[in-house]
């Protein structure tokens, strides 16, 4: 198969929420990773284990998002740097591959915060909007089978 220079350069986010070294959900993102890779060889892995990384969850940090960078103070500016950091992962990526195990009836608080600190880049009236960063195939990988707690 003859492959283009787009796919060359493909990237994809893989986001383990899993407290679980071992879970049902980081299994099946890791399986995605390896048949992705199949069909991207050159393709780029950005891996965020958000059971690892500590994202500070909104407080009135937060609100400075919307100001102009110039107005911001250095608190403000130190808060953002990590919300900062993972749009740019997020718009970097071709492909997403999100693993959310179901904690109490809910996803964890990790990829809780990893979605209000992402979601900033979008206007307020965007926000919620299914279509985030211009994607056009979503994939949900869905194993309510198995308990993964």
């Amino acid at each position: 198969m003859k492959r283009t220079a787009q796919e060359v350069h493909m990237k994809l986010l893989r986001i383990d929420s899993s407290a679980r070294s071992s879970s049902v959900t980081r299994q099946l993102t890791a399986k995605f990773v390896e048949e992705w890779k199949k069909n991207h060889p050159a393709g780029e892995v950005i891996q965020r284990d958000l059971a690892t990384t500590v994202l500070p969850h909104i407080t009135d940090h937060w609100a400075g998002a919307h100001l102009e960078p110039s107005h911001l103070t250095p608190a403000q500016r130190s808060y953002l740097a990590t919300s900062d950091e993972l749009i740019e992962e997020l718009q970097a990526a071709d492909t997403i591959v999100i693993g959310a195990p179901m904690y109490n009836f809910a996803i964890p608080s990790s990829l809780k915060a990893w979605i209000d600190q992402t979601s900033r880049f979008l206007p307020p009236s965007r926000r919620g909007s299914i279509r985030l960063c211009g994607w056009e195939r979503r994939l949900v990988m869905d194993q309510a089978a198995r308990a993964d707690s």
